[in-house]
């Protein structure tokens, strides 16, 4: 792929500029589990299923990213010549890609409830992992494994019924008494889900910060 970036400025602008924008590589699959809830009590219980299944691939991914051995970036290591430079990430372990893993979560589970939308969801997913190739974010090893992770997350929650019943069941139950909570509840949901959770993530990292500099003080 280091061949390829820069040298062509529609490519980059497919690859660097929209295919690493939140709006644009996770909002359309966190869409399609919205057109799942709309489309009965089977298909809700897959949505749920993809909601959970994105959250742990997510946190599987980054717990071994920040605990598993560190591997080094495409776009920062000197064997390669990338057009793409993100220095806030480039320091960075490479394996998994957690993007992958999220994306693959959410189209395995649009999959489940339809086979046709499941092709275009992992059509779009093969993007996303596309993108993170082309711009050096990864070598095809870690989205190969964030692929996994997604898949196998979202399958093992599918397969867990009794608790994605009960889970199902509460959800429902606060949808028809408070549909107005359960709407904005949902959407911060999706909104943190299409984010990767960056600004809990960052507000942690900032309050362990100040606890940690007011605990030294002397």
């Amino acid at each position: 792929m280091a061949s390829l970036s820069g040298h062509s400025p529609v490519l980059d602008f497919i690859f660097l500029s929209l295919g690493t924008m939140n709006s644009f590589k996770i909002v359309p699959l966190i869409a399609g589990l919205f057109y799942l809830w709309c489309q009965g009590s089977y298909k809700r219980r897959l949505a749920i299923v993809g909601v959970g299944g994105a959250f742990v691939a997510l946190v599987l991914a980054r717990f071994i990213q920040n605990f598993g051995p560190h591997k080094l970036r495409p776009l920062a290591s000197p064997q390669f010549d990338f057009a793409n430079t993100l220095p806030s990430i480039a320091d960075w372990s490479s394996f998994p890609s957690d993007t992958t893993a999220l994306a693959c979560a959410i189209a395995t589970a649009i999959g489940l409830a339809s086979p046709r939308l499941g092709l275009l969801a992992f059509a779009w997913a093969a993007f996303t992992a596309m993108a993170k190739l082309y711009g050096g974010y990864h070598f095809p090893s870690d989205v190969a494994a964030g692929a996994m992770i997604g898949a196998f997350a979202t399958y093992a929650i599918h397969r867990s019924g009794p608790v994605v019943d009960w889970v199902y069941d509460r959800a429902e139950s606060a949808r028809l008494a408070q549909p107005g909570l359960f709407a904005f509840c949902s959407f911060i949901v999706a909104f943190q889900l299409a984010t990767f959770f960056n600004d809990i993530r960052s507000g942690a990292h900032i309050a362990h910060e100040r606890l940690s500099y007011f605990s030294h003080k002397p």
